[in-house]
């Protein structure tokens, strides 16, 4: 393998082994807080985070793929298996989508009283704040390494932002008693996750179709 390439695929897998270990710390306090409060649209998020980190090893995965030097069936390498494997954290992401959206209905159904608390919120915001550092960092990443995998995760985590700032708010309105907004705000989680989905599909298929 040409060195320079080697090095270049080593810089994308360093970048998404550090994304990793930071998405499921994000993951691990938005899960266990959200299922301790009952409080089902934390832990949707914390799903959410944990599909980033999901997508960061189906990132390696794809890395170690698209690494591989020249040979007569690829004149031209296998840069376009990082593509396809972005496609994969897409197809993750719709399932989550379909998962959060059925829990969310079945909540509706079936309600139960989340407890909000200042912990609560202190957990929202420094988990939010780590999702945009990392955005910024691995979209930057991303840019400077001409990584499709990288910015195509960037974009999840974008998502995550968004979603995360949308269980902030529903916080807001849980603590003042209108705790029917708990599922509804999972199902709109489902939501922001299947268009982060849709997104990515629509940029990896541009690169696959040249």
């Amino acid at each position: 393998m040409n060195p320079s390439v080697k090095a270049h695929y080593d810089k994308i897998r360093r970048v998404l082994l550090l994304i990793l270990v930071i998405n499921w710390g994000v993951a691990l306090a938005k899960i266990l807080y959200g299922l301790h409060t009952r409080c089902s649209s934390i832990a949707a998020d914390g799903f959410h985070s944990l599909s980033d980190g999901a997508s960061n090893i189906l990132g390696i995965v794809g890395i170690h793929f698209a690494c591989q030097p020249v040979d007569k069936d690829h004149p031209y390498g296998h840069k376009k298996y990082e593509t396809l494997f972005s496609l994969g954290i897409a197809v993750l992401l719709f399932l989550l989508a379909f998962n959060l959206a059925k829990e969310g209905l079945a909540r509706l159904h079936q309600p139960a009283v989340p407890l909000i608390d200042i912990k609560s919120f202190v957990i929202m915001a420094a988990t939010t704040l780590a999702n945009i550092l990392v955005m910024r960092y691995e979209h930057k990443k991303g840019t400077a390494l001409r990584s499709d995998i990288l910015i195509s995760d960037a974009l999840h985590t974008r998502a995550d932002i968004f979603t995360s700032l949308s269980v902030i708010i529903a916080l807001v309105v849980i603590k003042v008693g209108y705790t029917i907004l708990d599922p509804i705000a999972t199902i709109l989680i489902s939501l922001f996750i299947a268009y982060a989905g849709y997104d990515i599909v629509k940029h990896s298929s541009a690169v696959l179709c040249d």
